[in-house]
């Protein structure tokens, strides 16, 4: 059973004080337009204007570990996956079983991610539950961290808000 709309909802509900404590003003967006670049959520700060693609999982296994970077969203038809749609400022991963967020900034990442894809095992997912299969790479958390450095990743966890404000500072985003 696909449950990509609970988990969805779920994760905005989950997110909303992090998001709150970035800025008061927010929108979730069902555009279909702003969809297709990958953009989930409007936040303005001060005069600016920043994007986020949310990413959500309901479960939190060990094997976890690692990002799924998809490539291909519909391997019968070639169709790209989010790691070429995307167009947001942001990318933002929550693990709504253990409130852990993994949060970056885009551009570098995926700057990072083109330079060092062949470096990491290609995934194939079967997908029962949807008419597609998807086709990516498995990167560890730690790895991306490593790489990107402080100020354009961090880790929060919902219930530890006290390591809230240096991250966010960090990322531009306090």
């Amino acid at each position: 059973m696909d449950r990509t709309g609970e988990v969805e909802l779920e994760s905005y509900r989950k997110l909303n004080p992090l998001i709150t404590k970035i800025s008061n003003k927010h929108k979730y967006t069902k555009s279909s337009y702003l969809q297709r670049k990958g953009i989930d959520l409007v936040v303005w700060k001060n005069d600016s204007q920043l994007t986020f693609e949310i990413k959500a999982t309901d479960s939190d296994k060990p094997e976890y570990s690692s990002m799924y970077c998809e490539v291909c969203q519909d391997v019968r038809t070639c169709s790209p996956g989010f790691m070429y749609m995307v167009e947001s400022d942001y990318l933002l991963w929550i693990y709504l079983a253990s409130g852990r967020i993994h949060l970056m900034k885009w551009k570098p990442f995926k700057h990072w991610f083109e330079a060092n894809l062949r470096r990491y095992p290609t995934h194939y997912i079967e997908n029962r539950d949807t008419k597609w299969d998807t086709l990516g790479i498995l990167i560890p958390w730690h790895d991306i961290g490593t790489a990107l450095g402080k100020y354009c990743y961090g880790t929060f966890y919902l219930d530890h808000t006290p390591g809230w404000d240096m991250r966010l500072t960090n990322l531009g985003l306090a």
